[in-house]
């Protein structure tokens, strides 16, 4: 169902846990999947949205930290995009830039074009 681990090079890595408020358990296994699967370690970095009701938080990003230490992945945690609110859709195909210092995504692109 996952598209092969090379089409993860150098793109940025969406992962939000919806309104299912995962157990941590659960969620340090499906990242232990897309890790042995290889995608973890093709991707540029990983984002991952506002959990809802920032239910195991604290838990999720110990265990994505975890998971990731020896890829040495650049993470952004906690973006309001997803499930959680306020909601906001990102682009899927567009060139982003993911500023780790100051704590931005930016879309480079326009995410509407006008039809001619």
């Amino acid at each position: 169902m996952l598209p092969a681990a090379s089409e993860f090079v150098g793109k940025l890595l969406f992962l939000e846990t919806s309104e299912e408020k995962v157990e941590p358990a659960l969620y340090k296994t499906m990242l232990g999947n897309l890790k042995q699967r290889g995608i973890l370690q093709n991707v540029a970095a990983i984002i991952t949205g506002k959990p809802q009701d920032e239910v195991y938080y604290d838990d999720y990003c110990q265990i994505l930290k975890e998971v990731t230490e020896d890829l040495q992945t650049p993470l952004m945690t906690n973006l309001n995009f997803g499930h959680a609110y306020p909601r906001t859709a990102l682009p899927y195909g567009l060139e982003a830039e993911l500023d780790l210092d100051s704590g931005k995504l930016t879309i480079m692109e326009p995410f509407f074009q006008s039809r001619k």
